[in-house]
Formats: structure tokens, C-alpha cells, sequence
């Protein structure tokens, strides 16, 4: 079995009740899993990753970051860049965007950018690209059954563009 096939539908802790998790990076080493998950007493949800040894398949990290949010999307294929030893990958809750990063030795999860989306309606992250000194990041609005489509890109400088 090949370990984009695989679903790690494996409950974790921190009373966490996973809902979702795909493969996001896979090393020499290890498997790394990303997915949303909900709190099993109450409505909190946020991203996590976790880290699976290859030999065993065992949790060997887990990072988790809350969201505001009550919805989330992280699509079927994600698009990971790893740079330095840091993965960025995109999620969407509501009507905002995140640009993610996973330090792979220290096991962190921060929000590296976030971004309202300026265009009415929930959003929908479909690819990421890494273009010289700049993220570029395209996502769909969708509101009033109409799809708007949009490049967000995030400078290394602090500036972003839509």
C-alpha cells in the first residue's frame, strides 16, 4: 500500500477528534500528516500535523494550532513547499486564508500569513507555488453562485498582493 493511499484516520490526544487527515510530506524518514481536527467536548477546531515513523507507523510528534473558525477546508491534494526544513502548505476557514508552517525540527505549527478574503463568500485554496522571493497562492471565493477566482501572493518583505 502506498502512503498517498492512506487516510491517518488515527485518533490522537489532547482529546482531539480527528475529522480529517491526508498525507502532506513524506522523507526519508518519515510521514507527515495534516489535517483538521475538533475538539470532542466542544466546537473549538484548528490544523494539526503529525509526524509517522516509517518503520512503525508511530506518532513520533504532534503539533496542533486552534482556529477561529467553525469550518475549514484543506482540499484533496495539497501542495507542499519545503524550504530550510520548513513545510508551507495552505488551508482555508470561512473567509480566510492561511499560509502554514511546519518546522520539522522543532515540530511547530505557526500561521506564517493570514489574509481576509476581500472577495464576498467562503474560500477555497487550490495551489501553492514558491516564485523567487515570493508565495503565490490561488484561491476561489465563492459566494451568491457565482466562483471568483484570485492569486494571493505573499512577499518574503511583508507586503501582499490580490
Amino acid at each position: 500500500m502506498y502512503a498517498q493511499d492512506i487516510k491517518f484516520s488515527k485518533g490522537y490526544n489532547y482529546n482531539l477528534l480527528q475529522v480529517q487527515s491526508e498525507l502532506l510530506h513524506e522523507d526519508e524518514n518519515y510521514y507527515y500528516s495534516m489535517g483538521y481536527a475538533e475538539d470532542s467536548i466542544g466546537p473549538e477546531l484548528g490544523l494539526h500535523v503529525a509526524v509517522h515513523d516509517k518503520t512503525n507507523w508511530d506518532v513520533v510528534k504532534f503539533s496542533y494550532f486552534e482556529l477561529d473558525s467553525t469550518w475549514m477546508v484543506i482540499g484533496n491534494s495539497i501542495r507542499v513547499i519545503d524550504i530550510n526544513d520548513t513545510i508551507y502548505f495552505c488551508a482555508s476557514a470561512r473567509g480566510k486564508n492561511y499560509l502554514m508552517a511546519y518546522a520539522k525540527a522543532s515540530g511547530s505549527l505557526i500561521i506564517k500569513r493570514s489574509m481576509i478574503n476581500p472577495l464576498e463568500g467562503g474560500t477555497y485554496t487550490y495551489d501553492l507555488r514558491r516564485e523567487e522571493n515570493r508565495f503565490l497562492i490561488s484561491y476561489s471565493a465563492n459566494g451568491e453562485y457565482i466562483v471568483k477566482p484570485a492569486i494571493w501572493i505573499v512577499n518574503d518583505n511583508g507586503t501582499d498582493e490580490i
